[in-house]
Formats: structure tokens, C-alpha cells, sequence
């Protein structure tokens, strides 16, 4: 990503901010956890609250990063070593690393059972339609908003010849390690019928719902709810017609 003036910058899509003091490329790629995590003693008392980033930049040219979480800690794993650290600053949405040295670094948050329900994160639901319109099956996530997940999901649906349908996210913020219903206004299918909202690698096989519909004559609801206050928190309509167009459009 090239940053041509000194300023603020966001990077809306992966969730990153940077300050910096002079024009600069910075290189973002991203690792996978299990590869660095799985040989530290953190990988127990630790859970993964967002993707390992890879970034590179020349030295000093970055006067501040930001992540969008908070209250965690930072991850920089160096020379088969790992170092927690703790943010200068927390915002409400986001972590603030000032003057940051770059590594392999993600955000870990410590695992307390009086906390873990309180870890707000920004959800997505992905819908995936089978091609074969004679006998219609939908797989269902809900998952953390990350790139990484998403594409990884993507690419394994598409191995099995199935097509998202693009629908809206939930409106709130959800928690992680709490579980939500699925349900539709028809009698449906749905196996199974509960979905906990954690965050897995992407290489990790990720949780969803098979939602087995038939011969899709009529349109139909999905909504998901928690299953603690059973508020709906998301539902989206699905229609014959729709379906079709959004699988059409797919192929171009």
C-alpha cells in the first residue's frame, strides 16, 4: 500500500490505521496462528482475536498503528519467540501501538471466563447457494468481519460448487463464545441448529449451518437469535428469482 504525504490512513477492509511521518510503501501480508501460536505456552491462556498480520515498512517512517480491537494484547512473535504487548493507548474500537517495530503481529486477548462474554467484535453472515437449482442447499456462517476468514471461506464453498448470495451483516456488535439460534419462517432442515460466534484461523474448518430447502417454489426468512435473551439479531429473505439472479452474476 503506498501512502504518498504524511497523514493519517485507514485500511478499511482489514481493519488497519497508520500514521505516518514521510511518504512510504508498506508491505501487509498475513500469516497463519498455528504456524507461530501452536509452539508457545499462549496458545492455552490466550485466544485469537483477529488475523496475524505481516507487515513491513521502512524504520521510522510509521509514527503510530492502530487495530481495530480493544483491550487486548499485541502478539510479536521474533526469531521463534513471542512478546505480548500492551497497547499506548485504547480507543473504543481499536488498539493504538505508537513508534511500532513490525513483525508477525496480531491481537490476543487473555482467557477469563467473567470477560470472555464481554469481548464486543463486528459479525458478517455468509450465505452459500448450491448450483444445482433442482435441489436447493445453503450453508450459513457467523463469523468475525476478517478478510482472511472470508476469502478462506470462499475458496473452500467454491471447491464444492457453491455461490454466496451477498445479503447484509448484522446491525450490532456481537460477543465472543456466545451462541446463536438459526431458524427460518418455513419448516426447514437446519443442521445444526446453533452456531457459536469464535474466531478460527483460516485454516481451520470454520462452523456453519446446512440448511437443506428442496424445491425452492416460494421465498422464505433466515434469522438468527441469541440464544441467551433470544433477540433476533439478523434476518435476511431469500427468494426464488433472487437466488438465481445472484448465481448468475457470479459466473460473469
Amino acid at each position: 500500500v503506498e501512502f504518498p504525504v504524511a497523514g493519517s490512513y485507514h485500511c478499511p477492509n482489514i481493519g488497519l490505521h497508520f500514521v505516518v511521518t514521510r511518504e512510504v510503501t508498506i508491505d501487509i501480508g498475513f500469516c497463519a496462528w498455528s504456524q507461530h501460536l501452536d509452539k508457545t505456552p499462549f496458545r492455552v491462556s490466550h485466544m485469537v482475536a483477529g488475523p496475524l498480520f505481516d507487515i513491513k515498512a521502512e524504520k521510522g517512517a510509521v509514527a503510530a498503528g492502530q487495530v481495530d480491537t480493544s483491550w487486548f494484547h499485541v502478539a510479536h512473535f521474533k526469531e521463534h519467540a513471542v512478546f505480548l504487548e500492551m497497547p499506548a493507548r485504547v480507543e473504543q474500537c481499536y488498539t493504538v501501538l505508537e513508534n511500532p517495530s513490525f513483525s508477525p503481529m496480531g491481537v490476543l486477548v487473555k482467557i477469563i471466563s467473567t470477560i470472555r462474554s464481554l469481548i464486543p467484535i463486528t459479525p458478517i453472515t455468509l450465505i452459500y447457494y448450491h448450483l444445482n437449482v433442482d435441489d436447493v442447499t445453503l450453508h450459513l456462517y457467523l463469523i468475525p468481519n476478517d478478510c482472511t476468514i472470508r476469502k478462506a471461506i470462499d475458496e473452500e464453498e467454491m471447491r464444492f460448487q457453491f455461490v454466496r448470495i451477498h445479503k447484509p451483516p448484522p446491525v450490532d456488535s456481537l460477543y465472543i463464545g456466545s451462541r446463536y439460534i438459526v431458524s427460518a419462517s418455513t419448516n426447514l432442515e437446519i443442521i445444526p441448529k446453533e452456531l457459536e460466534l469464535c474466531y478460527r484461523s483460516p485454516g481451520e474448518s470454520q462452523l456453519f449451518s446446512e440448511i437443506y430447502v428442496g424445491h425452492m417454489d416460494s421465498g422464505f426468512k433466515l434469522q438468527i437469535r441469541d440464544k441467551k435473551n433470544r433477540n433476533h439479531i439478523w434476518e435476511a429473505l431469500l427468494k426464488p428469482g433472487k437466488i438465481r439472479l445472484d448465481t448468475d452474476t457470479s459466473k460473469r
